[in-house]
């Protein structure tokens, strides 16, 4: 069974077997499923992650909240979002270093692997014996069905930075699809 590019309702092949009943049936429900379920995904990092220095690094998450469509998978896209159902999404987003030197703290949005915040969220340094919970950052964008979206920070530490992740110092990240 074939999906249409932009709700994902299904249509039957010409190879499929005929089943007017059941293939009715099954339309109505993906119809219903995708037309009234709000597209929503949350995800948290709640296992550190080690941030290289001088070098803009996609945050991994490991927490699920919600994930109304799948559009997070664990393993070697555990940092991506991947749009399952084209439209306007908007995502929300925050990252945790812990404390270190350096004089930079930045993030960015990456669409496709390119970014998508220029220039770059630019975050205040705290001290050596503070860690650094940033404040929220947004970004709206049209999304087709294979477009992925995910957050990078940078600092310039001397060396590499952990991220916090205790409660009320972890990063996270979620998408919540606006309309078509």
């Amino acid at each position: 069974m074939g999906t249409t590019p932009n709700f994902a309702i299904p249509y039957p092949e010409l190879t499929d077997p005929p089943d007017g009943a059941g293939q009715m049936k099954a339309l109505a429900q993906r119809v219903d499923v995708c037309l009234i379920t709000p597209v929503y995904c949350a995800v948290e990092q709640s296992v550190v992650q080690n941030i290289p220095q001088n070098a803009y690094t996609a945050l991994l998450w490991d927490l699920v909240k919600k994930d109304t469509h799948g559009m997070w998978t664990a393993g070697a896209n555990g940092a991506r979002m991947t749009c399952r159902v084209a439209g306007t999404y908007v995502f929300t987003g925050g990252a945790c270093l812990l404390a270190g030197a350096g004089t930079k703290r930045q993030a960015h949005w990456n669409l496709n692997g390119a970014s998508v915040s220029i220039p770059p969220i630019i975050y205040p340094v705290v001290g050596a014996a503070l860690s650094a919970a940033w404040p929220a950052m947004t970004l709206t964008l049209p999304m087709i069905v294979g477009d992925y979206v995910d957050l990078r920070v940078f600092h310039d530490n001397s060396a590499a930075l952990n991220t916090g992740t205790g409660v009320g110092s972890r990063s996270y990240m979620s998408a919540f699809r606006l309309g078509p």
